[in-house]
Formats: C-alpha cells, sequence, structure tokens
C-alpha cells in the first residue's frame, strides 16, 4: 500500500494513518484498524480495478447505513468529513477507494471452535438473521442503488461455473428448475445477504451478540436462501456424524430465534430441501476445478468428503433427510 494512499483515506475519515494498523479480512482489499476515542473502526481501501463499481459499493454502504439505523447488528458505516460514505483516491494506478465501518465485537464465527456453539447461540443467530430481513423489507433504495436479483448476479446459488460432468450439471438444472418457478412476493422475498455464512458473521463470546458482515453480494432473493446457507454452512463443519440429527436441532433453535422477529410462512421451511438442492450443487461447481488438492479438514475437503458428494448429487439424494414439517410446527 503506498504510504500517500492510505494517508489520504485516513484523513478523509479522521484517522491519524500512523495509528492505522494493518488487520486480517483483505481478500483483495487492505484492511486497517484504528481508534477514535473509545470506538473502534475499520478503514477498507479497495485498489483500482475495473470490475469494481463505485456506486455498487455506494449502494452497499447505503443499505447498511440504512440497517445500522433500524437496529439490526451490523458494523454502521462512518461517513467523512464530507459526508460521503465512499471516498475516491485518484493515483497513477487508477482509483482507489475508501469506506469506513465500526468495528464489530467480538470474532469470526469460522475462526471459533465449533464448540463455541451451543443451542441459545443458535437461536440468537436466528434472531439477528430475523431482524435483517424484516429491517430489509423496509428499505427503499435510492434510485441507481437498487440491486439485482440473486439469478442476475453471482453467487452460490447462481455460480459463473459449469459442471462438467453432464449428469451433475443436469442435477444443477433440475433445482435451478424447482425453484424459479416460486413467487416472488413480498412474504417470502426481498433483499437478502446471499452469502451468509461463517465467515461473514461475528461472534461475541461474553456476550453471545452476533454481528452481520458483508453485504457485498446482497441481492434479491428468498429469505430461505439465506437460512439455507447457514444450515448448509453448519451442517458442512459440524463433526457430528449424524449430519441429519444435527441439521434438525439447528434448524429448530435458529427458527426459535427467527420466527418472531420475522414471520414467514412455513411453505418457505418446507421448500427448504429445494434451496439446499440448489446450494448444493452451486457449491459443486465452483469447486470442483479444485477440490483434489484441498485439505480433508478445510471446508473444501469436509464438503466433498472424497468422492461421496458427486455421489450423491448424481442418485438425487436429499442434503438433508429431515421432515421439515415437523421442525416447523
Amino acid at each position: 500500500m503506498d504510504s500517500s494512499i492510505l494517508a489520504a483515506a485516513a484523513a478523509a475519515f479522521g484517522a491519524d494513518p500512523a495509528a492505522c494498523r494493518p488487520e486480517r479480512g483483505g481478500n483483495f482489499s487492505h484492511v486497517y484498524g484504528f481508534e477514535l476515542g473509545r470506538a473502534g473502526y475499520i478503514l477498507r481501501i479497495t485498489p483500482p480495478d475495473p470490475e469494481m463499481d463505485v456506486r455498487w459499493l455506494q449502494a452497499t454502504l447505503a443499505f447498511m447505513a440504512h440497517l445500522a439505523r433500524g437496529g439490526v447488528s451490523v458494523p454502521a458505516p462512518r461517513p467523512a468529513a464530507g459526508g460521503e460514505l465512499v471516498v475516491s483516491i485518484p493515483s497513477g494506478q487508477g482509483l482507489y477507494l475508501a469506506a469506513c465501518f465500526e468495528r464489530a465485537p467480538g470474532v469470526l464465527a469460522e475462526e471459533l471452535p465449533f464448540s463455541s456453539w451451543d443451542d441459545a447461540r443458535f437461536v440468537t443467530l436466528g434472531r439477528a438473521v430475523g431482524q435483517f430481513h424484516t429491517c430489509a423489507q423496509k428499505y427503499a433504495p435510492p434510485p441507481g442503488f437498487e440491486r439485482p436479483h440473486w439469478d442476475e448476479c453471482v453467487n452460490c446459488f447462481h455460480p459463473s461455473e459449469t459442471i462438467a460432468d453432464p449428469l451433475l450439471a443436469r442435477r444443477h438444472a433440475e433445482a435451478l428448475a424447482a425453484v424459479q418457478g416460486f413467487p416472488r412476493s413480498a412474504a417470502g422475498y426481498g433483499l437478502i445477504h446471499t452469502d451468509l455464512h461463517g465467515g461473514n458473521f461475528m461472534l461475541e463470546p461474553s456476550t453471545g451478540q452476533v454481528t452481520l458482515l458483508d453485504f457485498d453480494d446482497c441481492s434479491l432473493g428468498w429469505h430461505a436462501m439465506d437460512i439455507a446457507m447457514l444450515l448448509h454452512d453448519f451442517c458442512v463443519l459440524t463433526p457430528e456424524e449424524d449430519k441429519n440429527a444435527f441439521g434438525e436441532r439447528f434448524l429448530r433453535c435458529f427458527l426459535q430465534g427467527y420466527l418472531p422477529a420475522h414471520p414467514l410462512e412455513r411453505g418457505w421451511i418446507e421448500h427448504l430441501p429445494l434451496f439446499l438442492k440448489l446450494l448444493e450443487t452451486g457449491i459443486y461447481a465452483q469447486v470442483a476445478s479444485f477440490a483434489d488438492s484441498a485439505e480433508p479438514n478445510s471446508w473444501v475437503g469436509r464438503f466433498m468428503h472424497g468422492t461421496e458428494r458427486a455421489g450423491r448429487i448424481a442418485r438425487g439424494a436429499p442434503v438433508l433427510e429431515i421432515d421439515f414439517s415437523l421442525v416447523v410446527q
């Protein structure tokens, strides 16, 4: 990072560049932490990229500001001195984009030992997601800040990659066709996170607070998609051998927190097997080309479980063998 770029970004948000410490969390952007008074903040500087849309980043931050005002546990954006949420910094290489957020308390969920999660914390996670969906329904984006539908952009449900094996590719196409006929009414469809897994929320172990992160991939989709992704992620990571029993327990606890915060018709919970199948085949498309080199205990290694995943997809086996109609009762 050019020191002059960091200095300009820090100054725009009232920070001393010498006090900005590099932090983890940036696969592409540069991430720094700093304090002002007793409050902690994160400064994110995105290098020039022809695919980076300034308005897309502005739209993301505007949505996060709405959620924070609505009481959702998200890192509230900190406006720059001029009131803007995104600061453009010209350089010889192109335009750098800087944004600032409140520091989220706790530890990234994927970095916690799985034993940190119990039924009470699954309930808390459900409540946080339910509050997010309810608040998102009230958001009217300014002109030009609208988000795409889930099948108009790249995500785990709608990957850019294709599956080489014809049978497995057909299974993904079947899953896609099954959900695309669902109604897109406000009762079950709206702004969702679209990438809600353990790398995108924090847990404060001492209080149990959950903070949702990284809204860059937000799109219009079914609320059940966010639920399916969390259920799927925890079932991949759990050390319990009986994935079905764990998945049922997780979902029961999650819905205890979610449904009071965001009432969702039971039919959408009963459709979770279809969303799980679409997610499973979408993730397979994304990881199949490099899965052979993945460590067995990594997320991809656990997901693939040797050749078992491909075999289950080929057979049309459900991701989880749960009676979802009983769970929602």
